[in-house]
């Protein structure tokens, strides 16, 4: 790790609200995108390994983490795309490496395919196929959000950290919950527990994100020109490794394919090593094909 690879925290305002984000390294920007019910310190091993690569920079999304938005604000993967739009522009970025995981790859699936020229590069890690899958990625906790209980839930997560690793909350998502540390799920649930409108919010992003097919996203994948990396667990109980080879053939091109035996729908954290290789490896070359990680 580069001695200034810790990671800085900033905020910038848009008119989709104040933004929050990390940032660590220098050099051509590399943004990253979180998954449902995370914030940007999913990120944070990537941010401070690639930091020598990159200037990596990652966002809290609307409804989520420390990233401020008025009460009508929409959470949609639409307005989620457009707020990306508007945070480029407040940091004079006009184009990236992009990088999403969940309900992040989806936005940025649907950044790259409305604005194809400020993407240099796309990598989806753990992403569904918008039209096949609820794309917030934790069905545990979906018909919670339906009905209104989520609050109930995240409080008791965060009260106790072994409901959160629970097969019935997060745990399937993770090879060893056991070694989340408490202060991460801590900031990923503290903020959504900030006020009853927080809540609210994320409970509109999650509904947004599970009818995400309804947006046509795939009819707009053949706008996208930018060699892309699709990388996926094989052992996610969530994104079948089938999707996972759908959503690569539906995209433009022939997309380098990237399993990982054995890993799950989190592995960006618990694998941060491996998955940092091979998004360097794909910043560096266009070229691959259907591999095999450690």
């Amino acid at each position: 790790m580069r001695p200034d690879a810790h990671p800085a925290r900033r905020s910038i305002e848009t008119l989709s609200g104040r933004i929050r984000f990390l940032e660590a390294g220098s050099g051509p920007p590399a943004l990253f995108l979180h998954p449902a019910l995370a914030s940007a310190c999913f990120w944070r091993h990537q941010l401070a390994g690639l930091s020598a690569e990159r200037r990596c920079i990652a966002p809290d999304m609307l409804a989520h983490g420390e990233t401020e938005i008025i009460l009508a604000q929409p959470v949609t993967p639409l307005a989620n795309a457009r707020m990306l739009r508007e945070f480029l522009d407040a940091l004079q970025l006009y184009d990236v490496d992009l990088v999403g995981c969940g309900a992040g790859g989806v936005v940025a699936l649907l950044f790259a395919a409305l604005h194809p020229s400020r993407v240099r590069s796309l990598a989806l890690v753990q992403t569904p196929l918008p039209d096949e899958a609820p794309a917030h990625g934790v069905p545990p906790l979906a018909s919670l959000a339906v009905e209104g209980r989520l609050r109930s839930a995240l409080e008791q997560m965060r009260a106790d950290p072994r409901i959160f690793r629970a097969e019935t909350a997060f745990g399937e998502a993770y090879e060893r919950p056991e070694a989340i540390p408490e202060a991460v799920i801590h900031a990923y649930l503290t903020p959504f527990l900030r006020t009853e409108q927080r809540t609210r919010d994320v409970e509109r992003f999650l509904a947004a994100f599970s009818g995400v097919g309804d947006m046509c996203l795939c009819a707009r994948l053949g706008r996208i020109c930018a060699p892309t990396l699709v990388a996926w667990g094989d052992a996610d109980p969530w994104l079948p490794p089938d999707q996972a080879e759908r959503l690569a053939a539906a995209l433009p091109g022939s997309p380098r394919r990237l399993a990982f035996a054995g890993a799950r729908a989190r592995f960006a954290e618990e694998r941060p090593d491996a998955l940092g290789a091979a998004l360097a490896a794909h910043w560096r070359s266009t070229c691959g094909c259907i591999e095999a990680a450690a």
